[in-house]
This record gives structure tokens, C-alpha cells and sequence, in this order.
């Protein structure tokens, strides 16, 4: 027997569960009738059952009782069942019941109808944590194609460089500062969050868990004292289980993470800082959540790990590859997908944001195609890219204090298939993509205009037009 506890359950809830095991334990000594009373059961705690009134939080007022009678295990599960697409269920106005990781899907819980009726509108005040990041900067491109007021919430000492021609506010406040997001937050209308420690090895790992855990729990009081309306948190699909992959199939929302894969400290604090904000849901915050898959696209500055692909080819730094594949999606695809889950998406809901999944093989291939430099030949076997992740994370990272050639956790990823399916988010809010050669080209060709390619291999790119 396999027990799923929700995050968050009432009195009345456990009561339901309780009654509902002691039933059936009772019938299975006696050996008869087990499907009747087990029935007979989930029907009268169905109908007996009625889910407790919660308090207000942050400003958004507490669901109605139903009047229908079903129990808020049944209304979330049907809410989470509805065919993809479809709207939710007019009963579903109760906070989900989520399982592990949250992939269970949401019924909504703010009282607003399954398709959230939220437009951004010109001079609406947004606030953007992350801004001067990757996403986070795409996210303020779109927001100003809008009309938005955007709020660019920007770390002490960060390189404001992707902020360049951008008419926004900045408020230069580190997201552990909790005073200081709370004042930021005041009189803004959404939030989206998207600051986080995006690598693979910190001489401080401390900071994972400061920025990833705490920042998030600072930004959901933040807008709870600022009554904020909507919130789209920014997680990532490396908290998803990957069982799938390694049949060949892809993962999805509902793919519960496997703690023995969730490597390093950047998805297992991104994975603590998602229960953070489902827990916040569940209360009645009005909060989306989305899934990017791996960016590629202009104004990588860091780079992140999968930008480091793309200049790691061009700087002639790849002599082979692992038999690996990645979902990939332009940078500016992911930016629109944040704008159509704070406009469509269902509070306490998760919503991978994809691309196309491709082989490591295909990727490189296409940045053979349009930079006219060779493709690397060699396939490298993923016990061969363990052991130079163990050997770079301990001489390197751990003797010698200092970001490893290889990090062990990209590694680790590397023997993994990071594919999924975005259905969802193409059904429900609307969510699309480009073809990825368009994300890898723009890519290459951003890093090679920026400085990063070494001026031997520059000479030697014949862009193909």
C-alpha cells in the first residue's frame, strides 16, 4: 500500500482517509465484499464531507464552502483529470491536493474561473526579480512590448548589461532581503519571479539554499503583504522525474521527481523552493508555475550551462559528445510563455514551457550547419563522462576551490534524457515555439558578435544564410 499525503489537509480530510483504511483492512480479514464496502465508503465520505473554511491569505479572499457535497480530495482530483485543455469543473474552487512535487495538477483556488481572466495591461506595475538574467531579461522585453511598468529587481553588483535599452524601474535589492522586496513589491499589480542560483558548482553551496529556498519564501510574503494579484514562479524541469526517458518516452508535469536523480544543489533547492510556493497555492495564493526547458537565444552573458554548449563548439572545445538529447527552446519563446501563464494559467498549476527535443548529436549538427564549422565525431560513453565529472569535481572543485571543467552534476545529466512533453502548456495557456535552429543559430551567432569566440575560430565561421 502506497500512502500520497497532500501538503495540506484538514481535520475533516484525515478523518475521511482514516475511516476510509480502517474499512478496508476490516474487510480484508474477513476476505468478502472488499470492492462493495470500499465503494460504499469513498460514497459516504463524499457525501458526509465538507472542507473547512480557510483564513484569507495575502489579501485573496478564502474559497466558498461548495454546496455540492463532494469532498476536496474528490473536487481536486477531478480538477487535475480534466482532459487537457478543457476547463476545470465548476465545483473545482478548492485549493489542489497535491502530491510529491506537485504533479498532480490544481483545481483553482482563488474563487476565479479554470481560465484565469487576467490581462496585462498597459502601465501595469510588474515586478521582475531575476531581471538582469537570462529569462528574466527576455521576460522584461516582452513585458515592455506590452506596455508594463516593469519593476527590475536586480542584485547588488549584478551586470545590468541585458537591461540596456529597456524603459523599466530598478530596484537594486538582494532577494534575501526581505524588507527590502517587501517595499519593491508595494503597489505592483503581479510578480514574477525568476531569480535563482542557476549553475552547476559553488565554492559556497550554502548560497543554493539562501537564494533558491529563502528568496522564494521572501518573495510569497512579499506579495502577500503587498496584495499583489497574480504570480508566476519559475521553476525548472530538472525537478521532474525522467523514469520515462529512459524507455524512450517523455516526461510531463505529472512525472514525480526520483530524490536519487535530483542531483546537486541547484535542483534539490529548486525542488524545496516549488513546495514552498504549492504550500503557498494551497492557502489560496494566486500563483502559477512554469517549467522552461533548456534557453538558447541572445543575451546569454553567464553563460548558463547549455549557452556553455553552444560556445564550448565554437571555441573548439568539444572533441566528442554522449549519447544524451535536451528539450530546446528560443529564450524569447520562454519569455512570451511566462506572459500566457500569468494570463491563462490556473493557480497552483505547473506548466512545462518546451522546445523540441533533440539529440546531442542534432544540436551540434546544427551548429555545424550554420556556422559552417566541423561536427565533432566522437560519441563518448557515459562511463567515460562520469569519471572526468568525479576527477574535475574533486581535484578541481574540491582541492583546488574552484568551478570544475566538468561538474559531476553535468555529468550526471549528461547519461539522462532530458525530453518532455509541453502539451499543457500549448492546450491551456497557449504556450509555442519556433523551430529550436532558429534558437541554436541566434545563439551562436549573439556569443560570436559579443567577444566570447576566440578570434581563430571566429575566422573560420561561414554563417550560412
Amino acid at each position: 500500500m502506497k500512502l500520497l499525503p497532500p501538503l495540506i489537509a484538514g481535520p475533516e480530510e484525515v478523518d475521511y482517509f482514516v475511516e476510509a483504511l480502517d474499512d478496508i483492512m476490516a474487510d480484508a480479514q474477513r476476505g468478502s465484499g472488499l470492492a462493495y464496502e470500499f465503494g460504499r465508503t469513498m460514497v459516504r465520505g463524499a457525501l458526509g464531507s465538507r472542507f473547512t473554511r480557510r483564513a484569507p491569505v495575502g489579501g485573496v479572499p478564502a474559497p466558498a464552502t461548495p454546496s455540492n457535497g463532494e469532498s476536496a480530495p474528490a473536487r481536486a482530483r477531478a480538477a487535475a483529470e480534466a482532459p487537457t485543455g478543457e476547463e476545470a469543473p465548476a465545483q473545482a474552487d478548492v485549493p489542489a491536493v497535491v502530491g510529491v512535487g506537485g504533479r498532480q495538477g490544481s483545481a483553482n483556488g482563488t474563487g476565479h474561473p479554470a481560465e484565469a481572466a487576467t490581462t496585462i495591461e498597459p502601465g501595469d506595475r510588474i515586478v521582475l526579480t531575476g531581471a538582469t538574467g537570462f529569462i528574466g531579461s527576455a521576460v522584461a522585453r516582452a513585458l515592455q512590448v506590452r506596455g508594463a511598468q516593469v519593476v527590475a529587481v536586480v542584485e547588488p553588483g549584478a551586470d545590468p548589461a541585458n537591461l540596456h535599452g529597456l524603459e523599466c524601474e530598478r530596484a537594486e535589492v538582494d532577494i534575501r532581503d526581505a524588507a527590502g522586496l517587501k517595499a519593491v513589491c508595494t503597489g505592483a499589480r503581479h510578480v514574477f519571479h525568476l531569480a535563482a542560483i542557476y549553475r552547476f558548482w559553488a565554492r559556497d553551496p550554502r548560497v543554493f539554499e539562501e537564494v533558491n529556498v529563502g528568496g522564494t519564501i521572501n518573495v510569497l510574503e512579499a506579495f502577500r503583504s503587498a496584495g499583489c494579484e497574480r504570480m508566476v514562479y519559475t521553476s525548472t524541469v530538472g525537478v521532474l522525474g525522467l523514469g520515462q526517458t529512459r524507455q524512450g518516452g517523455l516526461a510531463d508535469e505529472t512525472s514525480c521527481p526520483d530524490i536519487t536523480h535530483l542531483f546537486g544543489r541547484y535542483k534539490q533547492t529548486k525542488l524545496a523552493a516549488e513546495h514552498e510556493v504549492l504550500r503557498a497555492a494551497a492557502e489560496g495564493m494566486d500563483v502559477s508555475i512554469v517549467l522552461p526547458t533548456f534557453p538558447l537565444g541572445p543575451g546569454d552573458r553567464a553563460p548558463t550551462p547549455t549557452g556553455k554548449v553552444v560556445l564550448e563548439f565554437l571555441n573548439g572545445r568539444i572533441p566528442g559528445f554522449v549519447d544524451t538529447a535536451m528539450n530546446v527552446c528560443h529564450v524569447d519563446d520562454l519569455a512570451r510563455g511566462h506572459l500566457a501563464a500569468l494570463e491563462h494559467g490556473r493557480p497552483g498549476r505547473s506548466y512545462i514551457l518546451g522546445g523540441e527535443n533533440l539529440s546531442m548529436r542534432e544540436i551540434l549538427q546544427g551548429l555545424a550547419d550554420c556556422s559552417g564549422l566541423p561536427m565533432p565525431g566522437l560519441e563518448i560513453p557515459h562511463s567515460l563522462a562520469l569519471a572526468a565529472g568525479f576527477v574535475s569535481d574533486l581535484i578541481e572543485g574540491r582541492l583546488l576551490g574552484r568551478e570544475p571543467t566538468v561538474p559531476l552534476e553535468a555529468a550526471r545529466m549528461s547519461t539522462t534524457k532530458m525530453i518532455f512533453n509541453d502539451d499543457r502548456a500549448r492546450a491551456e495557456i497557449g504556450h509555442k515555439s519556433r523551430p529550436a535552429r532558429l534558437a541554436i543559430e541566434d545563439s551562436a551567432r549573439w556569443f560570436a558578435e559579443h567577444g566570447y569566440v576566440s578570434p581563430r575560430r571566429l575566422a573560420a565561421i561561414r554563417w550560412k544564410d
